[in-house]
């Protein structure tokens, strides 16, 4: 019984068992996305974050995200030079659209479903040519 006991209690402290279990309601998905959508010398910025997702991007990307605080200075950033994208929460995202204040200058790049915080991340929306 000792025996198992002490596998059980290995197998807890294991990085691969909670690399499993992290997994499934882990943050996997919302790296998956910025990777495969921020290109080298972009420049990720996070409007209204929650601290935990702010955390796991920062970490992840291993650079501090600024924060924007404000529509216009969303607009702004989004209007600006390209190579800059905004993360943000999709609730977020849905309350300035259902009131109207989203700015013309942003786009859906790509969406993440999280289990507890949908993402959207936004890029500047291109003219129609």
């Amino acid at each position: 019984m000792a025996a198992y006991a002490a596998l059980a209690w290995s197998a807890a402290l294991s990085p691969a068992v909670w690399g499993t279990i992290d997994a499934a309601k882990g943050y996997a998905p919302l790296t998956e996305m910025l990777d495969s959508n921020i290109l080298p010398g972009d420049v990720l910025h996070a409007y209204i974050p929650d601290e935990r997702e702010l955390g796991v991007v920062g970490f992840h990307r291993r650079v501090s995200i600024p924060v924007i605080g404000s529509v216009e200075a969303l607009d702004e950033l989004l209007r600006g030079p390209g190579g800059n994208a905004v993360l943000m929460r999709e609730k977020a995202y849905d309350e300035l659209a259902g009131r109207g204040e989203l700015p013309a200058s942003a786009a859906v790049a790509a969406r993440c479903v999280l289990p507890h915080r949908n993402q959207v991340l936004l890029r500047a929306s291109r003219p129609a040519r």
